[in-house]
């Protein structure tokens, strides 16, 4: 989500948010310009947590990984190192699936 957000694909967004969430279409804007501007998105229903207490960077980020989550993996990254785009996804594929 947060890579197509920071990617300026702001329509890819919401429609990944309307399938995923089941809102309509002007909730999904609002929670895509709430990523977009940083304020607080509460959850709109059980999603998977990523952050497990314990579990570092690499082990949830295989998780999404092995969720078929590439993007929300690299986003991941990103915002936890401030690595680039290319560097985040370059350590997303070096990841091995199992650990």
């Amino acid at each position: 989500m947060r890579f197509l957000i920071t990617s300026r694909l702001f329509v890819h967004a919401t429609k990944l948010v309307r399938d995923r969430t089941g809102l309509d279409l002007k909730k999904s804007r609002q929670i895509v310009e709430e990523i977009r501007y940083g304020t607080y998105v509460p959850p709109v229903r059980d999603t998977p947590v990523v952050r497990v207490p314990g579990t570092n960077l690499a082990e949830r980020t295989r998780a999404l990984k092995a969720a078929g989550e590439l993007h929300q993996a690299t986003a991941l990254v990103v915002s936890e190192t401030g690595m680039t785009e290319a560097e985040a996804g370059l350590f997303v594929g070096a990841l091995n699936a199992e650990a």
